[in-house]
C-alpha cells in the first residue's frame, strides 16, 4: 500500500491531520519506525511547527519505547498549544507519573482541574498520580471530587471504594460501590458483596448476590454458594438447606455438598464441631471467590476477608 497516498486530504495535499492519523495508526501496529516518518511529515506540513498533533505524535513515539521523560516533553508542548484539551493535558500527567515525576504531575493535574472542575477523567487520573505518590488522602480528595462531577459512575465509584478500603474505612467503601447501582461489573458487585460480609451486612450481601446470579452467567454456581452463606451467618438454616439443596442442579460435589451437610446437621441439632466447620466452609468459600474472578482476568482481593470476618464466629444452632 502507499501510505503517502492515502495520508493526504482530497486534494492530494499532505496535511497535519493525515499524518497524525497515519502516525497513529502506525503506533498502534507497533511499527515505530513508520511512526517517525509520519512524524516528520507531520512537522513539515504546513502549519505543523504550531500544531498540537505533531507533539503529541512525537510524545506517543517516546511513550511507546518508555521514554517517559521525552514523552513529557512533548506532551508539555502539545499542552501549550492546546491548553484547553484536557486529554493532552492527562497525558502529560500519565507520562510524569510513569517516569516517578508525581510532585509535577500533581501539579499539572490540579492547575487543569481547577480551571476545568467538571472534568471527572482528569480528576480520576489526579487521584491515581496521588495514589503512585503514596498520598492516599490527596486521592481521596481527587476522587471524591470526580464522584461530585460525575454521579454513579462504576469506574470512579469503585476506585473511591478502593481508597476507602485501603484507608481502613469498609463502610464507606461499601456506599461508594453501590452508588454505582447496576452500573457495576460483575468483579466491583463481587467486591460490594465482599466487604457487606466483612461488615457482617448479610442481607445486603444477599441482594448483590441475587443480582450476580441474575446477570453474571458464568458465576451462577458462587453467586448460589454467596446466597448459602449469607442464609448461614443469619443463621437460617432451613434457607441455607434450600439454597445449597438449589446449587446441586449446578454442583452435586465439593463445596456445595458441604454447604448442604452443614446446614442439614444444623436444621437437625447435630453438629457438635460447628465452630471448626464453618471456619472450614468459610476458607472454602473465600477460596472459591478468590478462584472465580481471578480466573475472569479481573484483579483483586475477592474473598480475602471472608474467612477473617467469620473465624471465631460460633456455629452453634440458632
Amino acid at each position: 500500500m502507499n501510505h503517502a497516498s492515502w495520508a493526504a486530504d482530497d486534494s492530494g495535499a499532505v496535511t497535519v491531520e493525515s499524518c497524525y492519523t497515519a502516525g497513529t495508526a502506525a503506533l498502534d501496529r507497533g511499527d515505530a519506525a513508520s511512526a517517525r516518518a509520519w512524524l516528520a511529515r507531520c512537522t513539515a506540513a504546513p502549519g505543523g511547527d504550531a500544531d498540537a498533533r505533531c507533539a503529541l505524535l512525537a510524545g506517543a513515539i517516546a511513550a511507546e519505547e518508555a521514554d517517559f521523560a521525552g514523552a513529557a516533553e512533548h506532551y508539555r508542548r502539545a499542552a501549550d498549544l492546546a491548553p484547553d484539551d484536557m486529554a493532552i493535558v492527562r497525558q502529560l500527567g500519565e507520562a510524569l507519573s510513569a517516569d516517578g515525576a508525581f510532585d509535577e504531575a500533581i501539579r499539572v493535574l490540579e492547575e487543569a482541574s481547577r480551571r476545568h472542575p467538571e472534568d471527572a477523567d482528569t480528576l480520576v487520573d489526579l487521584g491515581y498520580v496521588y495514589l503512585a505518590g503514596a498520598d492516599p488522602a490527596g486521592a481521596r480528595t481527587a476522587l471524591e471530587r470526580a464522584a461530585r462531577a460525575r454521579p454513579g459512575d462504576p469506574a470512579i465509584q469503585r476506585a473511591l471504594g478502593e481508597v476507602y478500603e485501603a484507608a481502613g474505612d469498609p463502610g464507606r467503601a461499601a456506599d461508594a460501590y453501590a452508588a454505582a447501582g447496576a452500573a457495576l461489573s460483575p468483579r466491583a458487585a463481587n467486591d460490594l458483596a465482599r466487604l457487606y460480609l466483612q461488615l457482617e451486612r448479610y442481607a445486603d450481601a444477599e441482594a448483590v448476590f441475587r443480582r450476580l446470579r441474575a446477570t453474571d452467567p458464568d458465576g451462577q454456581l458462587v453467586a448460589q454458594h454467596g446466597l448459602t452463606w449469607c442464609r448461614i451467618k443469619q443463621r437460617d438454616w432451613r434457607g441455607a438447606f434450600d439454597t445449597a439443596l438449589g446449587a446441586t442442579r449446578l454442583d452435586r460435589y465439593g463445596l456445595t455438598t458441604a454447604f448442604l451437610a452443614y446446614a442439614r446437621d444444623q436444621l437437625f441439632g447435630r453438629v457438635p464441631d460447628a465452630t471448626a466447620r464453618e471456619a472450614d466452609l468459610a476458607e472454602r468459600f473465600a477460596a472459591e471467590l478468590r478462584e472465580h474472578y481471578e480466573l475472569q482476568g479481573d484483579e483483586g482481593q475477592a474473598g480475602e476477608d471472608v474467612a477473617a470476618v467469620s473465624a471465631g464466629e460460633g456455629g452453634e444452632r440458632g
